[in-house]
């Protein structure tokens, strides 16, 4: 959480900290065009919040990550690369990532997942990529992979 957002400052001042651009309009922001789309981000990602103006720091860990989604989602990315984008967050938030990152490949929108945990990639990801020393060694199907041989995939020389 302490990478991805602004701990003391509001959803949505977090919401749109990464395309700020588009909300300047004639040198001054567009206040309620900020307002308008943090409250269509909470919907969309289904962010438990009184409103766009809390602090995250009162956010669950699940909420909290899914304003870090939003931040980015904003930028209306082609592509999207999450670091242990469940990390930290209880099961109930984690199905909810899980099913807004479906939602996002479905629309076309590219993601990619970096984790160490084996059931996330294996029922989330299409192609599955190992990396060792900074190159891939494998890439395989999850349908044709189990954790166990994933993870010896993994350590293996």
């Amino acid at each position: 959480m302490t990478q991805g957002l602004f701990l003391d400052r509001s959803i949505q001042d977090n919401t749109i900290a990464a395309s700020i651009s588009k909300y300047f309009i004639r040198g001054k922001l567009d206040e309620q065009a900020m307002y308008r789309a943090t409250v269509e981000w909470i919907k969309r990602i289904g962010c438990v919040a009184p409103s766009p103006e809390v602090s995250v720091r009162t956010l669950s860990g699940g909420n909290a990550q899914k304003i870090v989604i939003a931040k980015w989602l904003n930028t209306d990315p082609a592509l999207l690369i999450l670091n242990g984008p469940t990390v930290g967050v209880d099961i109930g938030a984690k199905y909810d990532i899980h099913q807004i990152l479906r939602r996002l490949a479905g629309e076309g929108i590219g993601v990619i997942v970096i984790s160490d945990d084996l059931p996330e990639l294996i029922q989330n990801c299409n192609h599955i990529m190992v990396m060792k020393n900074g190159r891939v060694s494998e890439i395989v199907e999850p349908s044709e992979v189990n954790e166990t041989e994933l993870a010896t995939m993994m350590s293996s020389q």
